[in-house]
């Protein structure tokens, strides 16, 4: 078996240029074809096998990334929240406008943090966040409740649902990628 992409690349493409000198030298027009066709699914696996290869790189370098899941029901705070962030190369953000949007996003992407907001229709954020322990792939995914509630009780409440930390709203935004970094690094 070859080793890597390389490898694979290297060997198609011998194949494809050994398809096209053998049809070179058959007289019949059906045997010609033949190879000719063989020729072209080998170019066709080299170019399988090169988007492969882009695709895998490109996922090594998105581990690099710092992923951040961002719910929150309000598009103005979404906005904000993905321009704060943006601002900063290494973070990566996605949205989700529900809870159990932010459930299925969660499970499937495994973001390196969530900010959650605590008060969303239908599932408000504290339901969420059970949901996300609940679930074995998203239960160590630290979470950040994201409030407009500043009182010092409603933040200790937060802080005992076992989230990673509790960004009161208004929120600085340029100060919002250090907190999002020192609220995930525990």
């Amino acid at each position: 078996m070859l080793q890597n992409l390389d490898d694979q690349v290297r060997d198609c493409m011998q194949r494809a240029r050994e398809c096209a000198e053998r049809a070179n030298g058959v007289v019949d027009p059906k045997e010609r074809a033949e190879w000719l066709m063989l020729q072209a699914r080998y170019v066709k696996l080299v170019r399988h096998i090169a988007e492969a290869k882009r695709a895998r790189e490109h996922d090594e370098q998105a581990t690099s990334l710092f992923r951040v899941l961002h719910i929150d029901d309000d598009s103005d705070i979404l906005d904000i929240v993905a321009a704060s962030l943006g601002l900063d190369p290494q973070f990566v953000v996605r949205d989700c406008r529900s809870g159990a949007d932010g459930l299925t996003v969660a499970a499937e992407w495994r973001p390196d943090v969530i900010l959650l907001d605590v008060m969303m229709p239908l599932m408000d954020g504290p339901s969420t966040l059970r949901h996300l322990r609940e679930a074995p792939q998203t239960a160590d995914i630290p979470v950040v409740f994201m409030t407009a509630r500043a009182q010092t009780s409603d933040i200790e409440h937060f802080k005992s649902l076992r989230t990673a930390g509790v960004i009161t709203k208004p929120f600085d935004p340029m100060k919002l990628a250090a907190l999002v970094r020192n609220y995930a690094a525990g």
